[in-house]
């Protein structure tokens, strides 16, 4: 495990880790590779760890299994609160959940997405981290006020707004 995710408690499989590691570092390179814009990230990819890292200790510590993301950009971030979402997952009382309640209880991260070239490259990024991410992980792409405007779970444990401002009340 590298330093990083040991400092902040990431746990994942080596897969997920490794990739984690890489890509702050080599953002650019690794979009580039598959397929994304030259222009990577509108911010340097420093500030993208701080984040992300926040984001998955947030999560973590309210419990949350159903999560929406609003904004998936390249889609480094959405890993990271798939991988909180996966851990809650494993960790709840399954005898909490009715059966109606089956996205609570296998967990889910609705990730919205405007650009079609950021949502195919973070598709990209969550295959290369495998099933552990990439089947948490709901991508609906275009406009967001219409793509989320049905088939939201009943009740949402975490939203992260991060583009749309828009929706900012």
């Amino acid at each position: 495990m590298a330093l990083n995710n040991a400092l902040f408690g990431l746990e994942g499989s080596a897969q997920v880790l490794e990739l984690l590691d890489y890509l702050p570092v080599n953002l650019s390179t690794v979009t580039a590779f598959l397929g994304g814009s030259d222009a990577v990230a509108e911010k340097p990819a420093i500030y993208i760890f701080p984040k992300c890292t926040l984001l998955y200790t947030l999560i973590r510590a309210t419990e949350a299994c159903v999560v929406v993301e609003i904004g998936s950009s390249f889609g480094v971030r959405t890993i990271y609160l798939a991988l909180a979402v996966t851990r809650n997952v494993a960790e709840q009382d399954t005898s909490e959940h009715d059966a109606s309640e089956t996205t609570a209880a296998n967990g889910i991260v609705l990730a919205a997405e405007a650009d079609p070239v950021k949502a195919a490259t973070a598709r990209g990024y969550w295959n290369i981290a495998g099933e552990e991410i990439e089947g948490k992980i709901e991508l609906r792409e275009g406009d967001v006020l219409k793509t989320l405007e049905t088939g939201l779970p009943e009740q949402v444990d975490f939203l992260f707004l991060d583009e749309e401002k828009r929706l900012e009340m």
